[in-house]
């Protein structure tokens, strides 16, 4: 299980939904996402955000205090922030145990994006996925 997928788990057990519940709400199988809880399989990065979302949370990048990045738009950041520091991602990759045609997929988009993936990604430039609770707007009368 991905470190984040554990933190989503802890948060939808604690909210009292169940696996059924969110299932019904993603469209996929109970055993889908007992195989991503018990970390058997990972999701794609889209589908974690999708069941983020339907237990009340939203996964962030934050980085010193701040958010620098939200849901799917993480994806776009991270490659964004591994030129900024200025990591080439061959040397990126080896750090964190990816070959470099994954990462080199990864930022030209030419492939699938799984949750561990972005996770991996993250670490390589020191940063890691977090969660936060779903923000409730309020609707003008």
């Amino acid at each position: 299980m991905t470190h984040l997928m554990k933190r989503l788990d802890e948060h939808r057990r604690s909210q009292g939904i169940t696996l059924v519940v969110v299932a019904g709400q993603l469209g996929t199988y109970k055993s889908t996402l007992s195989k991503w809880s018990s970390g058997s399989d990972s999701p794609l990065f889209h589908r974690a955000v999708a069941y983020a979302s339907a237990v009340n949370a939203r996964i962030v990048l934050p980085h010193q205090g701040r958010v620098l990045a939200e849901g799917l738009d993480i994806v776009d950041a991270l490659p964004d922030l591994r030129r900024f520091v200025g990591a080439p991602y061959r040397r990126m990759a080896a750090r964190v145990g990816l070959h470099y045609k994954t990462l080199e997929t990864f930022e030209a988009r030419t492939g699938p994006r799984y949750l561990s993936t972005v996770e991996m990604y993250a670490a390589g430039l020191g940063l890691s996925l977090g969660m936060l609770p779903a923000v409730e707007l309020a609707v003008a009368p």
